[in-house]
């Protein structure tokens, strides 16, 4: 069984003594960081009015997306590495922006040629 120990603490793979961190599935991880921040986009999201908030979440979806593609160049990781990485989630987020935008089109716009 896992016990928290307070003083074995430190970044995941680089601090601490390691004598109490339990093997983690690092596909698991990358799983639930992408669970998180595809649920705290459509939770910002939902404080916009309801017709503009398929609209909002796909933006800050795409917005996420790109910094998973920032997270994924600043810890060199390739898109080719075994298991998920940030290149991965970055894949996930960006397709469900698009799929949002595709369901959810924005109404009520003006055609381009049309004027007063």
């Amino acid at each position: 069984m896992y016990s928290l120990d307070p003083r074995d603490w430190g970044w995941p793979g680089q601090g601490g003594a390691g004598r109490g961190q339990r093997p983690g599935d690092p596909n698991l991880n990358r799983l639930v960081m992408f669970g998180l921040v595809a649920a705290a986009c459509l939770c910002a999201a939902s404080f916009a009015p309801p017709d503009l908030m398929p609209q909002l979440a796909a933006e800050m979806l795409g917005w996420a997306a790109l910094f998973s593609v920032y997270e994924a160049i600043l810890c060199d990781q390739l898109p080719s590495e075994e298991g998920l990485t940030a290149w991965d989630q970055a894949a996930g987020l960006l397709a469900a922006s698009l799929l949002l935008r595709i369901l959810f089109p924005l109404q009520g716009l003006p055609a381009a040629g049309a004027g007063p």
